[in-house]
């Protein structure tokens, strides 16, 4: 089966004052972000800790979820 989304990488354990730009920021260091995302609550619209990096490289998303 093949993955729907290459390059996608879940992003837990958010700091709740972390921006879309900062994690987009970080995940720039390993290649170009082509979509970067925290969830937030449909309700209070707060930051709920996690969020998707989608990486123009899947070579390079899967070698950093298995240095995790």
């Amino acid at each position: 089966m093949s993955d729907p989304q290459p390059g996608k990488l879940f992003i837990g354990g958010l700091n709740w004052d972390t921006t879309t730009e900062k994690l987009e920021e970080r995940f720039a260091e390993y290649g170009t972000v082509v979509d970067c995302v925290i969830m937030k609550d449909k309700f209070t619209n707060q930051p709920r800790g996690f969020g998707f990096v989608t990486l123009e490289d899947p070579a390079v998303a899967e070698r950093l979820a298995a240095e995790r």
